[in-house]
């Protein structure tokens, strides 16, 4: 228990002479003491009513403080976003983007993952308290090597190297028409189900990444490997782009096709990671019926680049692009890699499912291609597929006069 109040304020630099802005920190309890909770409101300075629950939570925490009821560590932001809560213009608050070079205030923050990996490099063990404190001192030493340039640098390198080291991290935000909801990754939702219950929230989203590195997946990205890798067995490719001929034509679907096989062979999960945002991968993988796929989108290229597999393709006018690669991960440590070779353009020649797969398990079985043309009432064709079906052989279905015609097969 402690009744300690400590407020804390951050200048942020200002391109005019004689203008200042500064972010207010309030810290409550021992900063030593766990758990720490941060909480900030306005990062998009325009949802203005998440600034009058930090007001009021202010004024019930100073009251748990007086009385000394404070337990743990939690520290408040109570206006996140400063810059944007002074861009009021023709007679509205612009507080999403910032006007001088129209960047979202929540994205592009920093993301410590390939960084961090190069820091921890030999250093965890066996004793997981002891890591956890080694990725936590790894991140604000990283931190704090960092030089930011402007007052929106300076906003968010203050705003996560606050954030970082804590055990609970709530973003505030609001909009003009919505019902009472809470975002969050997937494997925090059973943590956070008490909290949803106690708010009486009726909705809640999960998502591993949705895109942009806002300022909660720059908190929380740094373990979601954890949730993709901790004790399982994984098969990830690495590809161009969602939609171009290879990888729609004969990368994802071929895995797609494999992965029943894999997975009866130990596998419990079969990746795809490209550098696009969560919208197109998502998109990219309805359009393929890639249901057995796991598709994450490396939006900014920050995976791909700690793997060292970031390459330009600016001669195809797609910026950089991962290249193309598969591995195996067991619990976390990469068995296999298939790099595909340093050759012009864009070789497919080990990246490919079947070769995994005759690492994972030579001889293994490999389901059949088949096809099945049909045409609709067709009482034949309804007892074919039905028999393949019950023999738990997979097929593509053609309809005649929707995917061919009778000329197809003349």
């Amino acid at each position: 228990m402690s009744n300690s109040k400590i407020s804390e304020y951050v200048e942020l630099p200002s391109a005019a002479p004689g203008a200042s802005q500064k972010l207010r920190f309030v810290k409550y309890g021992n900063e030593q003491a766990r758990p720490k909770i941060y909480l900030q409101a306005a990062l998009h300075a325009d949802e203005t009513p998440g600034l009058l629950v930090m007001r009021e939570l202010e004024k019930m925490l100073d009251a748990s403080a007086t009385t000394g009821n404070i337990q743990g560590h939690i520290v408040l932001a109570p206006v996140a976003n400063p810059i944007g809560l002074g861009q009021f213009n023709f007679g509205a608050l612009q507080g999403r983007y910032n006007l001088a070079d129209g960047i979202n205030f929540n994205r592009d923050y920093t993301d410590l993952y390939p960084q961090l990996l190069v820091w921890l490099e030999a250093k965890l063990g066996s004793d997981a308290d002891q890591n956890l404190r080694l990725i936590r001192s790894g991140c604000h030493d990283i931190l704090a090597g960092e030089v930011p340039l402007t007052a929106v640098d300076s906003m968010r390198h203050a705003l996560l190297s606050r954030a970082i080291d804590a055990d609970y991290v709530f973003d505030i935000h609001c909009d003009d028409e919505a019902i009472l909801h809470l975002y969050t990754a997937p494997s925090a939702w059973p943590e956070l189900r008490d909290l949803v219950d106690c708010l009486e929230c009726p909705l809640v989203l999960l998502a591993h990444i949705s895109g942009g590195n806002p300022f909660d997946e720059a908190c929380s990205s740094l373990w979601l490997s954890d949730e993709v890798f901790k004790g399982k067995t994984v098969v990830i490719f690495s590809l161009p782009g969602a939609f171009t001929p290879t990888c729609s034509s004969t990368h994802v679907p071929r895995y797609n096709q494999l992965s029943p096989v894999f997975k009866a062979h130990g596998v419990d999960e079969v990746i795809c990671i490209s550098v696009n945002d969560a919208f197109v991968m998502n998109e990219w993988g309805n359009q393929q019926k890639a249901t057995n796929i796991t598709f994450i989108p490396d939006g900014n290229g920050d995976f791909s680049r700690g793997m060292g597999m970031l390459v330009p393709k600016q001669d195809l006018g797609f910026g950089e692009r991962s290249w193309r690669y598969s591995m195996l991960v067991k619990d976390g440590v990469i068995v296999k890699m298939f790099i595909e070779p340093d050759l012009p353009g864009d070789p497919f020649e080990v990246s490919d499912a079947d070769t995994m797969l005759n690492f994972i398990a030579p001889g293994a079985s490999k389901p059949l291609d088949v096809t099945v043309f049909t045409r609709t009432g067709c009482e034949y064709c309804a007892r074919a597929k039905s028999l393949l079906g019950d023999a738990g052989i997979d097929f593509e279905e053609l309809v005649l006069n929707r995917d061919y015609s009778e000329a197809t097969l003349r």
